[in-house]
């Protein structure tokens, strides 16, 4: 263990991570139970001093075993990495609050361990009604599969009607990237399907 952490949004320019990604969700107004699986990818397309422009999607996605078709989208990342906006015609700025928790927030200075960090939208950063406030834990430094990492934990939530809710936990590898996670969410909404649902998501990288 180090006496502090300090690491950066890893993303590189021509560079994609990919995840495997397992959802369990209930759909409070139904009481339907829907598993879903896919590949998640995001690629970087250009660095710059205002973050990362790039795109991201999935493939191999299966909804309650049936296969759907693949989809990408076009979006930028802040410095810190953190989703800023995501470009779907088709679903709208939800899109951005979907996907919110599957991008690790980087703190901007060193953190001891069981030190906080925190990640707020701006007012006028406002998407669909809403400003995110998440709050960062780094726990300590915990292996995923014999590699090096740290764990941290975070508490989600947003300002606006009908809130996204949550808690999780992600596993930062040496070189930045995000090694695993694991997200319990209520009030999430998905354009896609569309409608608001409760999940616990993981999600592990994929070589």
């Amino acid at each position: 263990a180090t006496a502090s952490w300090a690491p950066k949004a890893p993303y590189k320019d021509n560079e994609t991570t990919k995840y495997a990604v397992k959802m369990a969700i209930d759909d409070p107004e139904s009481g339907e139970k829907i598993d879903v699986e896919m590949l998640f990818n995001y690629k970087t397309t250009k660095t710059t001093d205002k973050g990362f422009e790039g795109s991201f999607g999935w493939t191999h996605l299966l909804v309650g075993g049936a296969e759907q078709e693949d989809e990408s989208f076009t979006t930028v990342l802040k410095p810190n990495g953190v989703l800023k906006s995501v470009d779907s015609p088709t679903y709208g700025e939800g899109m951005r609050r979907m996907f919110l928790p599957f991008y690790f927030s980087y703190p901007e200075k060193p953190i001891a361990i069981g030190g906080t960090w925190s990640c707020k939208d701006a007012p006028e950063e406002k998407v669909d009604g809403h400003t995110t406030n998440f709050e960062y834990t780094l726990v300590g430094p915990e292996d995923v599969k014999s590699k090096k990492a740290y764990k941290v934990t975070v508490k989600f939530g947003e300002d606006g009607p009908a809130p996204l809710k949550g808690d999780g936990t992600y596993w930062i590898g040496e070189d930045g990237r995000v090694l695993k996670f694991e997200l319990n969410l209520t009030g999430w909404t998905v354009p896609v399907a569309p409608a608001v649902f409760t999940a616990k998501i993981t999600g592990e990288i994929a070589p």
